[in-house]
């Protein structure tokens, strides 16, 4: 969290790689930028949700936002609670004890072991193209503290990808095309040109 990135806009944000990944995404009147999630793994396992979970409807509820304004990833209740599940199990499969009421604003923490390694990673599901968010950036650790917690929380209202998930991430947001392109990246060597 020491590092700093570059933020880019217009010709010198257009990067060309031949690995990046695009999606489709919409802007509401809000300015909120929405993508078609259709499905989310953890742990390379994938979930399965129905289509239309993560749609967004008339009444603003519901939908896919990606924000940088949010620390970390918000899911709305239903499928949060299928997701957290699933990383439970993970966690408890490998014999680590939850830890509840450890941290308020995370409901999934566990006792934090420094030799231990298995941690999940989890996969957004989108129409083109899947966004693999690596163990380094699913969780807060709280060394001093005993314990570590699953960076997601539930939301009442839409899902949101937050900036913790998107760390090491290169994103191109192309307004005319109505596209985000994506790659991983070492985002603290970017350097002015």
């Amino acid at each position: 969290m020491e590092a700093t990135s570059i933020l880019r806009f217009g010709k010198d944000a257009n990067i060309q790689r031949k690995d990046m990944k695009t999606i489709r995404m919409f802007v509401d009147r809000s300015s909120h930028y929405y993508l078609s999630l259709q499905d989310i793994s953890v742990a390379d396992h994938r979930i399965g949700f129905a289509p239309g979970t993560f749609a967004l409807r008339r009444n603003g509820t519901g939908g896919c936002m990606i924000d940088t304004g949010a620390i970390a990833t918000f899911i709305q209740r239903g499928p949060y609670e299928v997701v957290m599940r699933h990383f439970d199990e993970h966690f408890t499969s490998f014999g680590r004890q939850r830890m509840h009421n450890a941290y308020e604003d995370w409901e999934y923490c566990y006792r934090y072991d420094s030799r231990f390694r298995a941690y999940a990673s989890m996969t957004f599901h989108f129409d083109r193209a899947d966004f693999k968010v690596e163990p380094t950036y699913m969780y807060f650790i709280f060394q001093n503290e005993g314990y570590f917690c699953v960076a997601i929380s539930f939301s009442d209202r839409n899902s949101v990808v937050g900036a913790w998930q998107q760390q090491d991430t290169r994103f191109v947001y192309d307004l005319n095309t109505g596209t985000i392109q994506f790659v991983p990246e070492n985002c603290a060597n970017d350097h002015f040109l």
